[in-house]
């Protein structure tokens, strides 16, 4: 987790379907094969209203992978009182809807200046905004027209909030003359909240927190079908400097029928997983299970490593249960209990990671070869730096995903999942990230494109460049980012790329002065 001095900050995506809760707003990401319902209260993937899971995979199948997600962030100011804002499940809340002001007092303003709470806008209508914003009778998209470019600097609130595409290079966001929002994915949902609303449910004191939040997903690149990307921008808006300054990403998966769950960690990728603990899922309570041969699901951290993974559940063989204190939650982010007894691997000995081997190998450490009964598991991954401290006006970003496998059985799906998570983890590091200067990576509108055939192949494959000009370089790489093959080319036409690959997956990379474009291909 690396923080830096106050700049203007950068998120994005994800599609969007507004109703309200209880006066909370939500919003349904479905623009893949995913169906993922978020809040503007911090809270993701749950149902407020009706108390239930809000992740569907595959979308309309009816079943199921979470009950409820969030970040919880949490430190010590100078005198060692932790300062805490963590949420589990709605009604529970620590965070709101909203910017704060940037005068040091980390104020809530109301009536909200925003207006809005959530705000979603799509590729699509970018493109169309780009080629019509001067066309007679166009009307701009109201999340476009309506984009939180700028705060209400008459009430302190930071001039700049969310990022956007500066045509006259003015400093003013004027969608009038065609300016647009700068997002990630093909559609995109955007939210901005607070930890200054009201009274902690964690029972927590406030920081002075600014979030935002860009979920997103990908229906045009290949791979990408089944994972939802989210990105947070946390600002510490109040005057405490914080040490041992901790992010986490909570979840509780359940997995279709929640009662037969094991969970596993991976350091090596950042990855917290859950997977079925016997190869059939069965209904439970009028919950969907997913059947014979389920799912696995992970959440992965794509641009930090990440301190710590671990689990805990309300009953079952783990004797320590859901935290009810701000001490339980901060234990929890910093790798204990929540009594505050440090987690044990297999041989007794301190870890960070639980259950961080391999499940398909008996002789790793696994829910597995623990021979643990399936239940109902929550897992937490945690980000603390070297450094930890986080003083007023910094800011830092963290990216994750969420990834989604399905193999021949519920072990072999834990296989698939690793395969799936390098694909994403060579994807985000070969695309640009950067949404400043009009750079919108693959949401760029000129961003080079190109069609491979066979695929699967024995290994020869075609490039169909179209009409592009230019030259760049195709790269063939394993998932785990090694090259394989590489070889210049020059943009139009089709272009004969040769390799001598062994059976597996793998990723083309088309670079050019454009940017980036990945696709996965198969060697047979």
């Amino acid at each position: 987790m690396h923080m830096k001095t106050k700049i203007t900050l950068g998120i994005m995506g994800l599609f969007l379907a507004g109703n309200s809760i209880s006066q909370i707003s939500t919003a349904t990401l479905d623009q893949n094969n995913c169906s993922a319902l978020l809040s503007d209260i911090g809270q993701f993937f749950n149902n407020p209203g009706l108390t239930s899971s809000g992740y569907e995979v595959p979308a309309g199948s009816g079943q199921k992978a979470i009950f409820s997600a969030s970040m919880w962030f949490g430190g010590l100011d100078i005198n060692g009182q932790l300062k805490l804002a963590a949420t589990t499940y709605y009604p529970s809340q620590d965070l709101w809807p909203g910017a704060l002001t940037n005068d040091g007092t980390a104020t809530v303003v109301t009536p909200n200046p925003l207006i809005q709470t959530l705000w979603i806008v799509t590729k699509a209508q970018i493109d169309d905004h780009i080629n019509n914003y001067q066309s007679p009778g166009y009307v701009i998209p109201g999340d476009i027209l309506n984009w939180p470019a700028h705060g209400d600097v008459a009430q302190n609130q930071d001039y700049y909030l969310a990022p956007y595409v500066d045509i006259a290079g003015n400093g003013i966001y004027e969608p009038e003359n065609g300016d647009y929002p700068c997002i990630k994915g093909d559609e995109a949902v955007y939210s901005i909240v607070n930890d200054m609303g009201a009274i902690h449910s964690s029972g927590g004191d406030p920081i002075g927190l600014e979030v935002h939040y860009m979920f997103y997903q990908f229906s045009s690149i290949p791979g990408l079908e089944d994972i939802t990307f989210i990105d947070a921008h946390v600002i510490n808006r109040g005057t405490q400097t914080l040490y041992d300054f901790t992010s986490t990403f909570f979840t509780d998966t359940d997995l279709g029928n929640a009662t037969d769950d094991f969970i596993g960690s991976d350091s090596t990728r950042n990855l917290m997983y859950v997977y079925n603990a016997d190869n059939n899922d069965e209904n439970n309570s009028g919950n969907l299970g997913y059947g014979v041969n389920p799912p696995a699901l992970g959440i992965v951290c794509l641009s930090e490593n990440v301190s710590s993974i671990g689990t805990y559940t309300n009953g079952a063989f783990i004797p320590y249960t859901d935290p009810q204190f701000p001490s339980d939650f901060y234990n929890l982010m910093s790798g204990y209990w929540t009594n505050g007894t440090e987690w044990t691997d297999n041989n007794g000995q301190g870890t960070n990671f639980m259950f961080n081997g391999d499940p398909n190998d008996p002789l790793q450490w696994s829910e597995v070869s623990a021979m643990n009964p399936g239940g109902d598991r929550r897992m937490i991954m945690s980000l603390r730096d070297t450094n930890g401290v986080f003083q007023p006006e910094e800011e830092y970003d963290v990216t994750y995903a969420v990834v989604y496998a399905q193999g021949a059985d519920h072990l072999s799906s834990v296989t698939e999942l690793f395969q799936v998570t390098d694909f994403v983890q060579n994807f985000y590091a070969s695309t640009s990230q950067d949404c400043y200067g009009g750079n919108l990576g693959l949401s760029q509108s000129d961003a080079p494109t190109f069609l491979v055939y066979p695929n699967p192949s024995n290994g020869n494959f075609v490039l169909d460049l179209k009409d592009q000009e230019g030259i760049g370089t195709v790269t063939l790489l394993e998932m785990s980012g090694r090259i394989v093959a590489e070889q210049a080319l020059v943009f139009g036409g089709k272009v004969d790329f040769v390799t001598n690959a062994s059976p597996g997956v793998y990723v083309i990379r088309v670079t050019s002065g454009r940017g980036d474009v990945t696709l996965r291909v198969v060697v047979e």
